[in-house]
Protein backbone atom coordinates (compact mmCIF):
# COMPACT_ATOMS: atom_id res chain seq x y z
CA UNK A 1 0.00 0.00 0.00
CA UNK A 2 1.51 3.35 -1.01
CA UNK A 3 2.06 6.09 1.53
CA UNK A 4 -0.31 9.03 0.91
CA UNK A 5 1.14 12.30 -0.33
CA UNK A 6 0.39 15.53 1.56
CA UNK A 7 -2.25 17.70 -0.11
CA UNK A 8 -1.44 21.30 -0.97
CA UNK A 9 -1.63 23.46 2.20
CA UNK A 10 -2.66 20.44 4.32
CA UNK A 11 -1.68 20.99 7.96
CA UNK A 12 0.96 18.59 9.25
CA UNK A 13 -1.29 17.11 11.95
CA UNK A 14 -4.06 16.46 9.42
CA UNK A 15 -1.67 14.77 7.01
CA UNK A 16 -0.10 12.62 9.74
CA UNK A 17 -3.55 11.55 10.91
CA UNK A 18 -4.65 10.67 7.39
CA UNK A 19 -1.38 8.89 6.67
CA UNK A 20 -1.53 6.92 9.92
CA UNK A 21 -5.04 5.78 9.06
CA UNK A 22 -3.74 4.36 5.78
CA UNK A 23 -0.39 2.88 6.80
CA UNK A 24 -1.74 1.32 9.99
CA UNK A 25 -3.77 -1.06 7.83
CA UNK A 26 -0.56 -3.12 7.60
CA UNK A 27 -0.60 -5.29 10.75
CA UNK A 28 3.10 -6.10 10.44
CA UNK A 29 4.28 -2.65 11.56
CA UNK A 30 4.24 -1.00 14.97
CA UNK A 31 2.74 2.44 15.59
CA UNK A 32 6.28 3.82 15.95
CA UNK A 33 7.17 2.49 12.50
CA UNK A 34 3.98 3.96 11.05
CA UNK A 35 4.73 7.35 12.59
CA UNK A 36 8.26 7.23 11.19
CA UNK A 37 6.91 6.44 7.72
CA UNK A 38 4.42 9.32 7.81
CA UNK A 39 6.83 11.83 9.34
CA UNK A 40 9.45 10.88 6.76
CA UNK A 41 6.97 11.32 3.92
CA UNK A 42 5.97 14.74 5.30
CA UNK A 43 9.60 15.84 5.56
CA UNK A 44 10.53 14.60 2.08
CA UNK A 45 7.49 16.29 0.53
CA UNK A 46 8.43 19.62 2.14
CA UNK A 47 12.20 19.27 1.65
CA UNK A 48 12.87 19.14 5.39
CA UNK A 49 15.95 17.13 6.41
CA UNK A 50 15.60 14.31 8.89
CA UNK A 51 16.27 15.52 12.46
CA UNK A 52 19.54 14.58 14.08
CA UNK A 53 19.34 12.19 16.97
CA UNK A 54 18.18 13.99 20.10
CA UNK A 55 16.62 16.97 18.28
CA UNK A 56 13.09 15.68 18.63
CA UNK A 57 11.46 13.46 21.22
CA UNK A 58 9.53 10.97 19.06
CA UNK A 59 7.38 9.93 22.01
CA UNK A 60 5.81 13.38 22.24
CA UNK A 61 5.11 13.45 18.52
CA UNK A 62 3.76 9.91 18.68
CA UNK A 63 1.27 10.80 21.39
CA UNK A 64 0.01 13.80 19.41
CA UNK A 65 -0.29 11.79 16.22
CA UNK A 66 -2.05 8.86 17.87
CA UNK A 67 -4.56 11.17 19.53
CA UNK A 68 -5.28 12.84 16.20
CA UNK A 69 -5.53 9.46 14.43
CA UNK A 70 -7.92 8.13 17.07
CA UNK A 71 -10.16 11.19 16.58
CA UNK A 72 -10.04 10.72 12.82
CA UNK A 73 -10.98 7.04 13.06
CA UNK A 74 -13.77 7.71 15.60
CA UNK A 75 -15.29 10.18 13.15
CA UNK A 76 -15.34 7.50 10.47
CA UNK A 77 -12.35 8.85 8.57
CA UNK A 78 -13.89 12.22 7.87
Amino acid sequence: MPVPTPHKDEPKADYISRCMHEVSKNPDRSNEQNVAICMGAWRRHHGIPEPKKGEEDPREELVKVLEKAADYIEKGGQ
